[in-house]
């Protein structure tokens, strides 16, 4: 039995819903992201393309097709936060979710997914992205909750540390911000470059960066800032 996207997004206040196929081509939605990304109606949607969205977060198409790619290789689950301009303009966040999709026979059809409009908590989002001491680092696009699939262990207090590094925090600045000693920082940072198999600091944010950790936000970090309830 198909589940009715419609239906279910009127149940869940907020709540939008899509498919795609394996091309990243839209084959469902719901009303309300179909409004949300620009489309006149949900039967507008079917058939369009991610270049198709007719909203400035198409600018961002690239990065959400590659995504999808990335569900469809692993064909686990993967959990994202969406920010930029849609369709009236204004700046959203969307905590989005999204996932293999299955045939009766079990056979891979494509990807789905769905998201909740975070826009409330904004401010506290975007604060934490821009802990930053460099212009240069983006803010508009999808960042990922789920970790990069590179086989690194990292330890919570490693994930927060190094997304701080990366963003230009010294050791002292990020051992306020994660609340903890000076010392305890340096040490995983240390810990950080032996596991990344790096020389020096500089090596291992350059390292990090290369393997996707500049969109990574360690879901941890995301409920100690208070940003939504995990």
């Amino acid at each position: 039995m198909m589940l009715d996207l419609e239906k279910v997004s009127l149940m869940i206040p907020s709540l939008m819903l899509w498919k795609k196929d394996l091309n990243s081509n839209f084959t469902d939605s719901c009303s309300r992201w179909a409004k949300t990304h620009g489309f006149k109606s949900r039967i507008s949607v079917s058939g369009k393309s991610l270049y198709e969205m007719p909203c400035k977060i198409v600018e961002f198409a690239d990065q959400f097709k590659n995504e999808n790619l990335t569900v469809l290789k692993t064909k686990k689950r993967h959990d994202f936060l969406t920010i930029g301009k849609f369709n009236d303009d204004y700046l959203k966040i969307f905590l989005a979710t999204k996932m293999p999709l299955y045939d009766k026979k079990k056979n891979l059809i494509g990807t789905h997914g769905y998201a909740y409009d975070l826009t409330h908590f904004s401010e506290k989002i975007i604060s934490l992205i821009t802990s930053t001491n460099s212009s240069a680092l983006p803010l508009f696009g999808e960042y990922t909750l789920t970790k990069p699939v590179d086989k690194i262990e990292l330890t919570p207090s490693e994930n927060k540390c190094l997304f701080y590094l990366i963003r230009g925090k010294t050791a002292k600045q990020t051992a306020a911000l994660v609340k903890l000693s000076f010392r305890t920082v340096e040490h995983y940072i240390e810990s950080l470059r032996l596991k990344f198999n790096c020389l020096t600091k500089s090596d291992l944010i350059t390292k990090a960066i290369i393997l996707g950790y500049l969109q990574y936000i360690p879901a941890e970090l995301i409920g100690s800032e208070g940003c939504y309830p995990l």
